[in-house]
């Protein structure tokens, strides 16, 4: 599980090309990639738009967890 903000993405918009093939190599290998933000996952997509199919993201600090277009409401 990676954290966006601060840590994948340094201006809040866009991932460094290099991050994203490291990430890709980390797929080849059969991980489970998730992307966890504090932001809501319409704002989160566009900055991983090479992530955003079959992937776990993570908003709301927890708090909505989305796989594969079905988004439930953690409680």
């Amino acid at each position: 599980m990676f954290d966006v903000d601060g840590t994948l993405s340094f201006n809040g918009t866009e991932i460094n090309e290099m991050i994203i093939e490291s990430i890709k190599k980390l797929e080849q290998y059969s991980n489970q990639i998730a992307f966890a933000s504090a932001r809501p996952i319409r704002d989160l997509l566009p900055i991983i738009p090479a992530f955003t199919d079959n992937h776990l993201l993570i908003d709301g600090n927890g708090s909505i967890v989305q796989m594969k277009n079905n988004t439930s409401n953690e409680k």
